[in-house]
C-alpha cells in the first residue's frame, strides 16, 4: 500500500490541481490526504476527472478545505461515473456543504 500525506500545508488550489493531474496516471497510490488545505472547487472540479478514471485510489482525506457546493456536486458526479473503488472522502461533516450533498445526492 502506498499512502501520501499532503496534509496541514496550507496548500493552493493550484497545487492540489498539479497533484491532482499526477493521479490520472496513478496505479500504485491508495491513499492520500489532503486535510487542512486550501483547496477550492478549482481542486472540486479537477478532482472529480480523475475519479472517472482512477480505481487505484480508496481513500482521499478532502476534510478542513473550502470546497463548495459546486464543487461537491463534481465530485459526487466523477464518483458516479466510473469509480468503484473510493471507500472515503474523510470526515466530511468538517466540510458542511461536502458532507450535505455526499449524504443527501440520490
Amino acid at each position: 500500500m502506498c499512502i501520501r500525506d499532503r496534509s496541514n500545508n496550507a496548500l493552493s488550489s493550484i497545487c492540489g490541481i498539479y497533484i491532482t493531474r499526477a493521479q490520472k496516471e496513478n496505479v500504485t497510490l491508495q491513499e492520500i490526504n489532503f486535510r487542512k488545505n486550501k483547496f477550492d472547487n478549482d481542486f472540486a472540479f479537477e478532482f472529480s476527472e480523475v475519479l472517472k478514471t482512477n480505481n487505484v485510489l480508496w481513500k482521499v482525506d478532502l476534510t478542513h478545505n473550502p470546497i463548495g457546493p459546486e464543487g461537491a456536486q463534481a465530485i459526487v458526479r466523477g464518483l458516479r461515473e466510473q469509480n468503484d473503488s473510493l471507500e472515503s472522502l474523510g470526515d466530511l461533516d468538517k466540510n458542511a456543504s461536502m458532507g450535505c450533498l455526499l449524504y443527501t445526492s440520490p
